[in-house]
């Protein structure tokens, strides 16, 4: 699978949960550029949190849509992460390492062998591969959990 890279946002709520929001699959898309950044040819698609199952196309940031990859051939709709369980397991260990960062986007890669690797943690994530391939806004997801944040307090 190379390593094609995960974005895992999360918030945190006054008790210390961790809220996974959105989970990304990045893949890249070009002979120039390597790398699987979205602005860079990039291609997003999104990721059940629950099942680690993609179930939109992807989308690069000029809007065309791939149900499969343009240089693979292999479908990325419906494509199923490797090792989804230990990447849930993954971010929830790190996103309590800083308690004072409320909101991180977490890049992950899963190597050639299945193991899940923690690339970074970007605490001024980019929403737009999360809202880019289906087209509809996250702010009423985050908007419930800051709801529940202000009614503990």
């Amino acid at each position: 699978m190379a390593l094609n890279l995960f974005k895992v946002a999360k918030g945190f709520n006054i008790d210390d949960n961790v809220n996974i929001m959105t989970a990304n699959l990045r893949l890249g898309n070009g002979e120039d550029r390597f790398a699987d950044n979205f602005h860079h040819n990039g291609i997003a698609a999104l990721i059940d949190v629950n099942n680690g199952r993609v179930f939109s196309k992807g989308v690069d940031k000029n809007l065309n849509y791939y149900s499969i990859h343009p240089l693979s051939g292999k479908e990325i709709t419906g494509f199923i992460v490797p090792g989804w369980e230990e990447v849930i397991a993954l971010v929830l260990k790190v996103a309590l390492l800083v308690p004072t960062v409320g909101y991180v986007g977490w890049d992950l890669a899963i190597g050639k062998e299945g193991q899940v690797m923690l690339v970074e943690g970007n605490a001024a994530a980019d929403p737009d591969i999360s809202q880019m391939p289906d087209q509809v806004g996250k702010w009423p997801l985050f908007r419930e959990v800051l709801a529940e944040m202000k009614g503990a307090i």
